[in-house]
């Protein structure tokens, strides 16, 4: 597995394994109509405008020189960090890419508190975070996505 930083000749890439792995994660989940709206389009833009801002930084997972992943990490201020996104292709999912992933962002970030939110409902999410050293803040969030949800926080300090 390899892991590179992505730049904006990365985007359609980016765009498509990023809406085809958000979408199969969270199938069972989010309305159709509400999954729907996602598109390859709508994530390479958002990974070309989140490049300008210089306040995120995306990254592709590579095996043999496909993408089958994709990290999106937001800079925070006070040496903080914040992965927004970390998605797999379904295919890939389960075979230890998640751990080398997180690993990776551990050191790439290891002057920085590591923070993510993930849904309360996702047991396995939370199991995986919680297995790479990730503790629960307490602190919970409502997030719309076609209905309310709610997000709960994990934090990693190295």
């Amino acid at each position: 597995m390899k892991i590179i930083e992505v730049n904006d000749s990365h985007a359609d890439i980016v765009g498509k394994v990023h809406s085809t792995a958000w979408k199969d994660a969270y199938r069972d989940v989010f309305s159709a109509e509400y999954i729907n709206q996602d598109t390859p389009e709508k994530r390479k833009q958002e990974c070309i405008e989140a490049l300008e801002n210089k306040r995120s930084r995306y990254y592709l997972i590579l095996v043999q020189n496909v993408a089958i992943g994709i990290i999106k990490i937001s800079l925070e201020p006070k040496n903080m960090c914040e992965i927004e996104s970390i998605y797999f292709l379904k295919e890939y999912r389960e075979n230890g890419y998640g751990t080398q992933a997180i690993n990776f962002i551990k050191k790439e970030y290891s002057n920085c508190k590591i923070i993510l939110w993930v849904l309360e409902s996702n047991d396995s999410a939370i199991r995986f975070y919680k297995r790479n050293g990730f503790k629960f803040t307490t602190q919970k969030r409502i997030v719309k996505r076609g209905y309310d949800y709610c997000q709960i926080e994990f934090e990693y300090h190295n």
